[in-house]
């Protein structure tokens, strides 16, 4: 019975290796397929890259040209936004202080239109009072006389509410 089941199992583990070594003879077609197909794809691939990498430098070389034509113009409107900056700043200053000489000006201005209508208002006041106040009691004066003459010539009149008011304001 040993003998049987050395024999069994010597066909069986003959049989596993077969088995194994078709196996791995298929999985090494199988690899060399694979291989041949990336060798394949790999080569395309390089083609392509090929391509894009010259197409990359093309463009490249036409953007470092075109940078190295761009690049004083850049510099030059760095330099006049710079300039302009500076001018800007120096207009603003310039329009702070005619800002604050003007808000002064119109200050003294408005001070002096202030002063004007003050002694204007003075002079009316002291025409008033040395101009008018005079001319007044002249009137009167005048009006006394008139009554006085009409009464030495006899020319009497009745007296009215017109004259009581004259004779209030001679007095």
């Amino acid at each position: 019975m040993h003998d049987t089941l050395l024999v069994v199992f010597t066909g069986i583990l003959a049989f596993a290796v077969l088995a194994q070594s078709i196996l791995f003879f298929l999985l090494y077609k199988i690899i060399r397929q694979l291989t041949v197909q990336v060798d394949g794809l790999s080569k395309d691939l390089l083609k392509h890259v090929g391509r894009v990498s010259a197409k990359v430098e093309d463009t490249l070389a036409t953007i470092t040209s075109v940078a190295e034509v761009v690049k004083p113009v850049v510099q030059r409107l760095n330099e006049s936004a710079e300039i302009v900056h500076g001018r800007i700043l120096d207009l603003n200053d310039f329009l702070a202080e005619v800002t604050d000489k003007a808000r002064l000006e119109v200050t003294e201005l408005q001070e002096a239109v202030h002063d004007v209508i003050q002694r204007a208002q003075e002079a009316i006041n002291m025409l008033r009072d040395n101009l008018l106040t005079p001319i007044r009691q002249i009137n009167a004066i005048t009006m006394a006389i008139r009554a006085a003459m009409d009464v030495l010539f006899r020319k009497r009149k009745k007296p009215s509410s017109r004259s009581s008011m004259e004779d209030d304001l001679f007095l």
